[in-house]
């Protein structure tokens, strides 16, 4: 977000995905949602419990993620745009969180971050 601010002088545009679940095998799913961590994960982790249930949530809903030719295709979509969007959300889920998190627009939380940093000189190229 930040970087941003700091190229739009220049005309570069920086665009974020903000990407849900997607079927990669990423996480190693061959089918089994209860599948354990691998081998070389250390037993005496204090973040074994948390990992452990996080992986399993993971793998238990991974087979009914989104194909990643979703993320492509929204790639392309951002290359043809105008520039002036920072976050896309690439599904559902995600569009929900955004809605929830940032209750104003992308264009609207620039201005504001420009003038809070009196940084709209720079961002003119003045």
């Amino acid at each position: 977000e930040a970087l941003r601010h700091e190229v739009d002088r220049w005309g570069i545009r920086v665009a974020l995905v903000q990407a849900g679940m997607y079927s990669t095998g990423m996480f190693g799913y061959e089918g089994s949602p209860d599948s354990a961590l691998p081998a070389s994960y250390p037993p005496d982790s204090p973040y074994q419990q948390l990992i452990d249930a996080r992986m399993t949530d993971i793998r238990s809903r991974i087979a009914d993620a989104s194909h990643p030719r979703n993320v492509g295709e929204l790639f392309v979509r951002i290359a043809n745009s105008d520039g002036n969007q920072l976050r896309w959300p690439a599904d559902e889920t995600s569009e929900q969180v955004l809605d929830a998190v940032f209750a104003h627009s992308d264009q609207e939380r620039d201005e504001y971050l420009r003038k809070i940093a009196d940084s709209e000189w720079w961002s003119c190229g003045q």
